[in-house]
């Protein structure tokens, strides 16, 4: 039987999500610099147009260890929670024990959505089997 982690329950709290949808947030750090990341904040801001416009879009950081995601989405999502759009955070757990599916189930419980009900498989079907029209013969010498 697979062990879960205690801190995989742990939950990020709610966002309040705004009444109306508020203008694209400006991906700009303020005070803090972000060091090499002009061509993904350009990326970002882009994002946040074609959201602004009525597309949706999800947005995944991945790289190595220490590369500096955490710090890109944490300035990403101030920013966008400065301009009152409503941010869902989410995290990959590091090991095989995670329930299926748990970034997104972290993600509708925070917008207040409903959980996340896996759809049933469809049946599988067993090849019926076929009559050959040859047979063979071994005859053991």
């Amino acid at each position: 039987m697979l062990r879960q982690d205690p801190k995989l329950l742990d939950r990020v709290p709610r966002p309040v999500l705004p009444a109306a949808p508020a203008p694209a947030p400006a991906l700009v750090p303020g005070d803090e610099l972000l060091v090499g990341r002009r061509s993904e904040q350009a990326r970002l801001q882009a994002v946040a147009e074609q959201v602004r416009t009525g597309r949706a879009a999800v947005v995944v950081i991945e790289g190595e260890a220490g590369i500096g995601k955490t710090r890109l989405a944490e300035a990403a999502a101030g920013a966008a929670r400065a301009a009152g759009w409503s941010v869902a955070w989410s995290r990959c757990a590091d090991d095989t024990g995670a329930p299926a599916l748990w970034p997104w189930t972290q993600v509708l419980e925070q917008l207040d959505q409903e959980e996340l009900t896996p759809s049933p498989r469809p049946p599988t079907t067993t090849p019926t089997p076929r009559a050959s029209g040859c047979s063979r013969t071994c005859e053991a010498g």
